[in-house]
């Protein structure tokens, strides 16, 4: 991770999405900017969050670990997001890890001395709570999904929210732990899918073939 107060090499990112309007423009001398490499943490499960993370550009997957080790990725997130609003209320130590999967940059603003302004700050305390209240949504949405459907009709929902133009060519070596599934069966339901017909395999990447086959085995649609 690097870091540095000089914020102008992104201040077309900062002015698009609006930060000073979300933060008190008199933050702006305590904020750094840092600076995320690929398989980097941006915080660690059980491990305190002194500060504020706000989103500018990459993309990160929020990961659980379990107490029997096992790892369960919650979502893959991407700009504009804000990262510490549950730990700066509830002073708790962070519920997941965030991992870097594309490099990042992040606006850093430790909680302290701005705890109590924050606090009480409309413009921050609605940023706040719209950014949770999609969390919520989207989790509510999908958690049922990871929980009940049959392995295949995750698979399905899976490639129907990733897809692009058609086209699936996400990494398939992290769809089985979002899935709850191993990377063999994964690679079983796919072949399923091509001999069906659902996909069409081209090399590394899978284009969707009977979109309507896939929804029908997928039913609900995970939200990304």
């Amino acid at each position: 991770m690097k870091s540095t107060k000089d914020l102008s090499q992104y201040q077309s990112l900062i002015r698009e999405y609006g930060v000073f309007s979300i933060f008190p423009s008199a933050a702006e001398k305590d904020m750094e900017l840092r600076l995320f490499d690929r398989g980097e943490f941006l915080f660690l499960q059980g491990y305190p969050i002194c500060g504020f993370y706000f989103q500018l550009e990459g993309q990160i997957k929020l990961v659980r670990t379990l107490q029997s080790g096992k790892e369960t990725v919650i979502r893959h997130l991407e700009a504009p997001r804000i990262y510490g609003g549950a730990e700066f209320f509830l002073d708790l130590p962070a519920s997941v890890s965030a991992l870097v999967t594309v490099p990042a940059a992040f606006l850093y603003l430790p909680f302290e001395p701005w705890k109590k302004a924050l606090s009480r700050d409309p413009d921050f305390l609605y940023f706040l709570g719209k950014n949770y209240a999609e969390i919520t949504y989207v989790s509510n949405t999908n958690f049922p999904i990871s929980q009940t459907a049959s392995p295949a009709a995750r698979v399905a929902s899976y490639l129907l929210s990733s897809e692009k133009n058609g086209l699936f060519s996400g990494p398939l070596t992290e769809a089985p732990e979002y899935l709850g599934i191993s990377y063999r069966h994964l690679l079983r339901i796919l072949t399923e899918f091509v001999q069906k017909g659902y996909l069409k395999k081209e090399g590394s990447r899978y284009r969707i073939a009977d979109r309507e086959g896939l929804m029908e085995t997928g039913g609900d649609r995970y939200l990304p």
